[in-house]
């Protein structure tokens, strides 16, 4: 029996949080390294190998951010993003040079 292949994406993830509510963002973090094979190397960004498209990824972390927070989600293979709580100026830099 032949096995199916799992085609992988790599994604950036990068966030800023605002800890005034005393948010316990170890969740977060669990959330991230059960997304799949993953690197840490900077303190808010991350490279994660996933089969997850970057709007899948982005709504699997949303749930664990403060409004206040910003999250960016990017596929490094395509010109795919996903964001939340990007100010408007970011997004529309975003869309016209991916």
């Amino acid at each position: 029996m032949r096995t199916q292949e799992i085609s992988l994406r790599l994604v950036l993830i990068g966030y800023d949080l605002h800890r005034r509510s005393r948010r316990d963002y170890a969740h977060l973090i669990e959330s991230i390294r059960a997304l799949g094979a993953c690197l840490h190397n900077l303190d808010s960004t991350w490279f994660v190998a996933t089969p997850l498209s970057v709007t899948e990824v982005r709504d699997a972390l949303v749930a664990h951010f403060n409004p206040m927070d910003t999250l960016l989600v990017m596929d490094l293979i395509s010109t795919e993003w996903a964001g939340s709580g990007l100010n408007p100026f970011d997004a529309a830099w975003l869309d016209e040079r991916l």
